[in-house]
């Protein structure tokens, strides 16, 4: 009996410290203080970055919990960083426990932020790393995906002309929903804080076997709005691309100054299975998108009869519902109360139900 007991816990043992389950992330960069140091009355550079990693993850008692994660610099040198957001009150050793931002019965996502500041001895290009033992489970395109690893990577450019640079902020989480057969767009809200000009690409995810998802895919270099032309399946998909950040130099031509990746995954079991979208262009005009305050619907001046308007969030949430009492040919919903990031129209208008992804500000 005895010797069953420690099977029983070293397995669970096993099972906590080796099923990571990561299903998304990015890793950032800034340059911060002190810029400058003064070295036998000569004043030299100073590269130090603080580097953000950020992970989403399945979150279990049968799923390991990082309270640090390891950052390989690109220079040969790795280091710890430490978990910094939630509460503080779970086993680890005074960082943080992490925060739930999606919580279902069958699906729950945790964002876990890790930073560590590092100090580059000279200028040059150097990749930032990170990898951990295995993704989540029964992603479509890459096989076998819970023992394959879960890698991010960017680059940081240090040039002694550039000055201080940040990377890309991207505002909504690389967690979506995408509909059955029905084309599907994703907005990361990229910013850069420098006014840097940013460019987009598609890359394929660092996971062996990965392949891109089937039909039509592509991101616009310009907007950075992702685009799938659509999914066959119901089932979770990972895709990746690089957010690219160009700045002038003293000659006036715009140079690389460095690069985000981010990995994100779409849940397309998780969406709005089972109906298909309807071509938006040629008969509903909404503006803009993404929206602040108001959101217009106009139907190519035809009158609506009595439209019916739904919006969920990411969970599938409710958070918005009216029904108009007339015929209009424009209607306008304040939905300022909403908080930033993801959300689904479904429209109902005279027994037809379509849907619409939309991007709150």
């Amino acid at each position: 009996m005895k010797n069953f007991l420690s099977f029983v816990c070293s397995f669970f043992i096993f099972l906590t410290s080796s099923a990571t389950h990561n299903r998304a992330g990015e890793i950032l960069y800034k340059r911060v203080a002190p810029f400058t140091n003064v070295v036998n009355s000569v004043t030299v550079q100073v590269y130090t970055y603080s580097i953000t990693i950020i992970k989403y993850t399945d979150h279990s008692l049968l799923v390991a919990d990082r309270c640090v994660d390891t950052i390989y610099f690109g220079d040969g040198q790795k280091g710890i960083a430490n978990r910094i957001n939630g509460t503080f009150t779970c086993n680890c050793n005074g960082n943080g426990c992490g925060g739930i931002i999606i919580s279902s019965p069958a699906y729950t996502v945790k964002k876990n932020i890790y930073t560590i500041t590092h100090t580059y001895t000279a200028p040059g290009t150097y990749t930032l790393r990170s990898s951990d033992p295995n993704r989540n489970g029964g992603v479509h395109n890459i096989p076998n995906s819970s023992n394959v690893p879960f890698v991010l990577e960017s680059i940081i450019i240090i040039s002694s002309i550039t000055g201080a640079n940040s990377s890309p902020v991207l505002s909504y989480a690389p967690i979506d929903q995408a509909t059955l057969n029905a084309c599907f767009e994703h907005y990361s809200g990229a910013m850069d804080e420098d006014g840097d000009s940013l460019s987009y690409e598609i890359t394929p995810c660092l996971a062996i076997g990965y392949f891109n998802p089937e039909g039509t895919y592509s991101i616009n270099p310009t907007t950075g709005l992702l685009s799938w032309c659509s999914p066959q399946f119901l089932d979770e998909y990972n895709v990746a691309f690089i957010v690219k950040e160009w700045r002038k130099n003293t000659s006036g031509s715009y140079q690389l100054n460095g690069q985000i990746m981010r990995d994100m995954q779409i849940l397309v079991k998780h969406g709005v299975v089972g109906l298909t979208e309807k071509n938006w262009s040629n008969d509903l005009y909404i503006f803009p998108n993404p929206v602040s305050s108001e959101l217009q619907i106009n139907l190519r001046n035809q009158s609506i009869n009595k439209p019916e308007c739904l919006i969920t969030d990411i969970n599938g949430k409710t958070v918005f519902y009216q029904k108009e009492t007339s015929d209009p040919k424009e209607i306008k919903y304040d939905i300022s109360h909403l908080s930033p990031g993801m959300y689904t129209l479904r429209l109902d208008i005279d027994g037809r139900v379509l849907y619409k992804k939309i991007v709150k500000d």
